[in-house]
């Protein structure tokens, strides 16, 4: 079974509020976990084994976006970021 252990270190937020922060890191989270589920994006992320960093193209948010559907769409840029 592979693992996977995600930290992320720091997350820049541009035109987000500090009251919706803690919505945007739940919404982060959730996504993450929901994704993990799937054996396709472990396969990806567990390839870049050894990277101690992974750095993901900017996420453009439109604007109205609630917190937790912007840290669900970063999550997903997150999971993705092995398939280019």
């Amino acid at each position: 079974m592979k693992r996977v252990v995600v930290h992320v270190d720091r997350l820049v937020l541009t035109g987000v509020g500090r009251e919706a922060r803690d919505a945007v890191a739940a919404g982060l989270q959730a996504e993450l976990v929901r994704l993990m589920r799937d054996p396709r994006v472990l396969d990806r992320l567990a390839a870049s084994d050894g990277v101690p960093r992974l750095r993901i193209r900017p996420v453009r948010i439109p604007s109205g976006t609630g917190p937790k559907t912007t840290g669900a769409v970063t999550a997903r840029a997150i999971a993705g970021a092995g398939s280019k």
